[in-house]
């Protein structure tokens, strides 16, 4: 075979091929990422939820339109954040700041403490998103990128288009059961990045005159 033929082989792979090739921490990564994207069902339900609990219309579409601005806002924080903690504590802390925010919209009475929580929700369900897609791609060569970066979108439409259905059989037993189990699903994913997940190494100090390199992923 020759060196081109091979190389366009090897540049050209399928889901199963890349997934075997795929290190088993980009395979964690992703599950990771289908478990929070299935639970993450809050926006879909938040003015159900509230109303039912007995909030005006106009009450719940303002929790709403606070999650969205923090689901927003938070894709941006993560990024930044990411840069600075490295990719896996960025996750970890998210996703905990997530679980622990969706959980207290259930205990919470008071109208305004809700809406901080609900953007506080977004805002950190979004955060996880940079960081793992720099994860996955600092973990897979470049060959495989924009396959892995398939899955990833997979694993994302999947858990967005079966959670919904949970959560609406939960809504049938209790309204709070659609947020504790969204919480759950954060925490899950949580504990994924923090067991599972490569740690995150802070860059050697660079000789004087060199540029400093970003953070590495070990």
């Amino acid at each position: 075979m020759t060196g081109d033929a091979a190389g366009t082989e090897a540049g050209h792979a399928g889901v199963f091929q890349t997934l075997r090739e795929t290190p088993l921490a980009a395979r964690f990564a992703l599950l990771g990422v289908f478990v929070n994207q299935f639970g993450a069902f809050v926006q879909f339900f938040l003015v159900l939820y509230l109303t039912e609990r007995g909030f005006s219309n106009a009450q719940a579409g303002l929790a709403l339109g606070a999650y969205s601005v923090g689901a927003i806002s938070g894709v941006l924080f993560g990024g930044g954040l990411s840069d600075r903690l490295g990719p896996r504590r960025t996750i970890v802390l998210s996703m905990a700041s997530a679980g622990l925010a969706t959980l207290s919209v259930t205990a919470l009475d008071s109208f305004t403490a809700i809406v901080v929580a609900v953007a506080l929700s977004g805002a950190m369900t979004q955060a996880a998103r940079p960081p793992v897609s720099a994860l996955l791609f600092g973990l897979v060569p470049p060959a495989r990128q924009v396959m892995v970066f398939a899955m990833y979108r997979t694993a994302l439409n999947t858990g967005m288009v079966a959670g919904p259905l949970v959560a609406a059989w939960l809504s049938t037993i209790s309204w709070d059961l659609v947020f504790w189990f969204d919480a759950a699903t954060a925490l899950v994913y949580c504990g994924i990045a923090a067991v599972l997940l490569p740690g995150d190494r802070a860059p050697e100090p660079a000789p004087q005159g060199v540029p400093t390199v970003s953070a590495e992923i070990t």
